[in-house]
């Protein structure tokens, strides 16, 4: 169980204001959640390929294209320098 001064630690981390009332009510909340990531490192998985309602592979294979040539690109550049974009720093 997560104690109240750990969520107090973990608010003053996070910046998050936590008022003493609500301290019991939030460390059950947090419990809860914890609990839960922990069954999904115990959830099995699957080596198949998930596919969607239809049947169907939702992912698309990977094929690599060429790319625009740097030289084009750098032809958009106001500034550049050893191949690249140069830019002003923002003060």
């Amino acid at each position: 169980m997560i104690s109240k001064q750990e969520l107090e630690n973990i608010a003053l981390l996070s910046k998050l204001y936590v008022p003493q009332e609500n301290l019991e009510t939030v460390c059950r909340d947090m419990q809860r959640m914890v609990d839960f990531a922990s069954r999904l490192c115990e959830a099995p998985l699957s080596t198949e390929t998930e596919t969607d309602s239809r049947g169907l592979t939702p992912l698309r294979e990977d094929i690599v294209n060429p790319s625009c040539p740097r030289e084009d690109i750098l032809l958009n550049a106001p500034c550049q320098e050893s191949g690249c974009f140069l830019l002003r720093k923002k003060v």
